[in-house]
């Protein structure tokens, strides 16, 4: 049966489920301030299995409300989990009319349907604050949900900026960093955070708001902001963050059912929070309410908010059972919706033995489900943890295996490139820029600009689905203002963050935007790059017998493209010659130069795509 405020203009049905409670009271508010009396309680009616409900009459759209438990000797006061909307700061529930909060033209969206699987996809992550902050961006909602809508923005020296940089760029989907509404932005005073704190899941974050205060223009505006990269012919994927909330105690769903929606053991008789999400707290997705409501969370928001992906933040707290649940509701509302994820392996005090964890080392359980590739990240950059030890692109020809694995679109646990999530930099730690400026820390500018353009080549021409930062194509280094580069600059304010839209100024700056647009059309004109299946890719690719570092590799398919590719990436100073390639077309370069000579001249700090004849 369904939960929540169950809106139409005649009447508003309000269900929660709080089993362990003796009585449940809803409190209706005229605004969303917290600190506001209730002016009307209803003492809500037992159901059967531990529902509660209460039907009131009469057009509700904007009233906001509450609940009151009493749980043994306890009284909790519980905002609605299943809230659609909330006032100021989350902490009222705000009974929705979807269709009031609607922007022109909403009724006629849909998810887009171009990318069909998402070996096809190029993702962009930003964050909708960084998005548009950067003073030179031309935008005028700052910071806003409605910055991304915004069309024709341009920096004071006449470069395309957001929404129509986006499009030019040529990404196929940008990831919001989280949009549900999280507690570490004060919405009355504003702040700066990520958002990797959950508080209520059905509703939008209002600080990105015009309006924090009225729970229709947060929904209205996010919209508005889908509509228009939908527009563009742009998905829209969100980050959700199911594997903790921001304060267990606190947390709406563990305040109508004590202790339900977390992973609980006793440590000398007392009761700890599992703690694998370094968070204070993990999800207990494998019990049955929870398991439905991250289902219903996600189903509404793919219904609701026209949806084309979810990006899972530690999906390897959530249980394989609960993530295949999601996919196959969400996929009856958008079949064509991305799902992928944080697949590291943590460890969590699941409360249902038979329970297995999603991640990398399970992938083949949760099939269709993405995991970003740290083999190929580390591979090409050097380790996570050693901000100076280097990989593939110091010439560490150890990772030349992995990074072979990586190509078709198989590391040791990705048994089909549809998991396969490639990619060098995202938001957390170092960007791509900030880890080569440590790894070569004595090397000149010219020098990471190459290394820069050839990490992003072995990510493009990887089997999988290619990701990348939003500003890693300008550079974005997110320097500490003490000679040193932030690896967690999640609460940041100065700045460090955004989209350095300003750097457009410099020419190599414009150069390697325009590398990296190149790069995204090079992969869409070329099926053999997209190849949908193991078995494909390993009847088509062909790696060459090279040495040191050259990473060389053949791509032939007559079914999917005619001809024959070559790739060779070569990380080494030295440019290395290829023979028995005579008769070729370079089509994408970098530091290619035509040789005289019977051979193919991949150059030092380069690579060549070419058409074989």
């Amino acid at each position: 049966r369904p939960l929540g405020a169950l809106f139409t203009p005649q009447q508003t049905l309000f269900r929660v489920w709080a089993p362990t409670a003796s009585e449940v009271t809803l409190l209706l508010y005229p605004t969303g301030d917290p600190a506001g009396e209730p002016v009307q309680r209803r003492k809500m009616e037992p159901e059967d299995k531990g529902f509660y409900s209460t039907l009131l009459s009469g057009n509700l759209a904007g009233v906001y409300y509450a609940f009151e438990v009493k749980v043994a000797d306890t009284t909790l006061f519980a905002v609605d989990p299943y809230a659609k909307s909330v006032g100021v700061n989350g902490w009222r529930g705000m009974v929705l009319d979807p269709v009031s909060a609607n922007p022109p033209g909403w009724e006629e969206d849909a998810p887009l349907a171009a990318v069909t699987r998402p070996t096809d996809a190029v993702v962009y992550e930003i964050h909708i604050q960084d998005f548009s902050s950067d003073p030179a961006s031309g935008i005028r909602q700052k910071g806003r949900y409605l910055g991304l809508s915004e069309g024709g923005t341009v920096t004071p020296f006449g470069e395309a900026t957001g929404l129509d940089y986006l499009e030019q760029l040529g990404v196929t989907h940008v990831q919001l960093m989280p949009v549900y509404d999280f507690s570490s932005v004060d919405e009355e005073t504003g702040g700066y955070n990520w958002g990797y704190d959950p508080q209520n899941y059905f509703a939008p974050e209002g600080s990105y708001a015009t309006d924090p205060y009225d729970g229709r223009i947060r929904v209205r505006e996010l919209k508005q902001a889908i509509l228009a990269l939908h527009q563009r012919g742009i998905g829209v994927v969100m980050d959700v963050v199911f594997n903790h909330v921001a304060d267990s105690e606190a947390f709406s769903f563990n305040r109508l059912v004590p202790g339900y929606f977390s992973r609980i053991r006793k440590v000398k008789g007392k009761k700890v929070y599992s703690n694998g999400s370094w968070c204070g707290n993990d999800t207990a997705s494998e019990r049955s309410m929870v398991r439905r409501y991250l289902v219903d969370c996600c189903e509404y928001w793919a219904k609701e908010y026209h949806l084309d992906g979810f990006r899972f933040d530690i999906v390897s707290l959530l249980d394989t059972e609960t993530v295949n649940a999601i996919m196959a509701r969400v996929k009856q509302v958008n079949p064509c919706c991305l799902f992928y994820g944080e697949g590291w392996k943590v460890d969590s005090d699941v409360t249902k033995k038979e329970a297995v964890l999603a991640g990398q080392e399970t992938s083949a359980l949760t099939p269709g489900f993405g995991f970003f590739n740290d083999t190929l990240r580390d591979g090409v950059r050097g380790s996570l943890f050693d901000a100076s030890a280097g990989g593939w692109l110091a010439g560490k020809e150890e990772f030349v295996p992995q990074l072979k694995d990586c190509i078709r679109g198989n590391a040791w646990w990705c048994p089909q490139p549809d998991q396969a999530i490639n990619f060098v930099s995202c938001h957390d730690n170092l960007t791509l820029w900030g880890k080569l400026a440590q790894v070569f820390s004595d090397r000149s500018p010219e020098f990471l600009r190459a290394a820069n353009r050839l990490a992003a080549a072995m990510v493009f021409f990887s089997q999988g689905m290619p990701f990348l930062l939003g500003g890693e194509e300008l550079f974005l280094a997110k320097e500490d203002g003490n000679g040193g580069y932030d690896p967690n600059s999640y609460n940041v304010t100065d700045g460090r963050n955004r989209i350095p839209w300003s750097s457009l100024s410099q020419p190599e700056v414009r150069q390697n935007r325009d590398f990296y647009r190149d790069l995204i059309a090079f992969r869409k004109a070329h099926p053999l790059l997209r190849l949908g299946s193991k078995q494909q890719i390993d009847a088509a690719l062909t790696f060459l017998d090279t040495e040191g570092c050259l990473i060389a590799f053949t791509l032939s398919d007559p079914a999917v493209e005619p001809g024959k590719l070559l790739v060779a990436l070569n990380p080494d100073p030295a440019p290395v010659k290829l023979s028995g390639f005579d008769r070729c077309r370079v089509l994408l370069c970098q530091g290619w130069k035509q040789s005289k000579e019977d051979t193919l001249t991949v150059p030092g700090l380069g690579f060549v795509a070419a058409e074989v004849g």
